[in-house]
């Protein structure tokens, strides 16, 4: 257990002295969760509206009886301030304002509307195409049955809850916190599988165990100095963001526990990646573009509650929603309880990756004779 203890700690030592490592895991993130949750804060709120209304040109025939009550319903919407119109000679002007983006869309009326449905051209894939088409939509139906479109709606407002034992839904800030660091925890784990790589390919290793240090034990040390670093590296993150960004993380008891085995089930995914790629540079290039689509599948970058159906159904198998879910649910008054079955999973997760980066290790060593 000495010789655990030395090559974790030297390890452990070796980050700590490294500015450029330490730059990489702790500025980039926190810089990161500063501008995602100054930029999105108004997303993640409910009474969500653009920044600036979306500029929508119309080009409404002359003769068209319905234009000025297709209008009036527009006007609703002007005034919520989700869109602003200007008006367009024809459809070609129309298509010109859109093209030259002096517009982020146009709707043409043609003389026979409604018996012709309106037009909506706008780039597609956007927000703003999404919301110029609905608020058409509306006003046509509107147009069409003016008094089906005047039944009054009650909204009842309701508090939701986004996920297990959470009292309210976290802010932007409060959400890139956990996001930014679940993603960054990989790369805290691969500082450790690296400098493994490199003492192989330098002869350090081969020199170690030439001290009498046996394969199981150098090895362990690594292991045991990847789950200390990550453990490490996730409590500076939290108490950074706390400092900074006043992001309360929640129950600390749920905390460790998550914590514990989100540690555990990044450094198993460095040993199985470290155990299969047998050079650092292979290395840093495969895992950073790996950890990078955990990340984004995980919910790191995309907001979890804007994902499409399949990628929602995928993340549901990736480690990092486990990690994001159980944070988030912590963030919003959630106990150890809540957390245990995301941490049940984590832990089970990085058991199974230690164990298959031990086996393939072992197997590449005795083929080389270092067993």
């Amino acid at each position: 257990m000495r010789i655990v203890r030395t090559v974790a700690g030297n390890q452990l030592l070796r980050l700590v002295t490294d500015r450029q490592a330490l730059f990489l895991l702790l500025a980039v993130p926190l810089a990161l969760n500063f501008i995602l949750g100054v930029s999105l804060q108004r997303a993640f709120s409910p009474d969500f509206k653009p920044d600036r209304p979306y500029r929508v040109a119309l080009a409404a025939a002359q003769n068209n009886a319905a234009a000025p009550h297709f209008r009036e319903v527009l006007r609703s919407a002007q005034e919520y301030g989700l869109i602003t119109v200007r008006e367009a000679v024809d459809e070609a002007q129309a298509r010109r304002l859109v093209t030259e983006r002096r517009t982020e869309a146009a709707v043409v009326l043609p003389p026979e509307f409604p018996a012709r449905p309106a037009l909506v051209i706008a780039e597609p894939g956007t927000v703003a195409s999404a919301v110029v088409e609905q608020v058409v939509r509306t006003a046509a139906a509107a147009v069409v049955e003016p008094e089906a479109a005047a039944v009054p709606v009650r909204l009842d407002v309701v508090a939701v809850k986004p996920h297990r034992g959470a009292t309210r839904q976290p802010g932007a800030t409060e959400y890139y916190a956990p996001g930014m660091s679940v993603l960054m925890i990989y790369f805290a784990a691969r500082y450790g599988t690296l400098s493994y790589l490199r003492d192989r390919a330098t002869g350090v290793y081969l020199r170690v165990r030439a001290s009498g240090v046996s394969r199981a034990s150098y090895l362990l040390g690594k292991l045991a100095g990847n789950l200390v670093v990550t453990f490490l590296f996730m409590v500076a993150m939290t108490v950074a963001t706390r400092l900074l960004f006043g992001v309360h993380w929640g129950d600390v008891r749920g905390w460790t526990l998550l914590t514990v085995a989100a540690s555990l089930a990044a450094a198993g995914l460095n040993a199985t990646l470290m155990a299969l790629i047998r050079t650092p540079e292979v290395m840093d290039g495969v895992s950073a573009g790996l950890f990078q689509v955990l990340g984004f599948l995980g919910g790191s970058m995309l907001p979890l509650y804007i994902f499409p159906d399949v990628l929602a159904r995928i993340s549901h198998v990736v480690p990092n929603r486990w990690m994001l879910d159980g944070y988030l649910t912590l963030l919003g008054g959630g106990g150890p309880s809540d957390v245990a079955g995301d941490a049940s999973k984590l832990a089970v997760a990085g058991f199974c990756l230690f164990a298959l980066g031990w086996i393939i290790d072992g197997l590449h060593a005795r083929s080389v004779g270092e067993a």
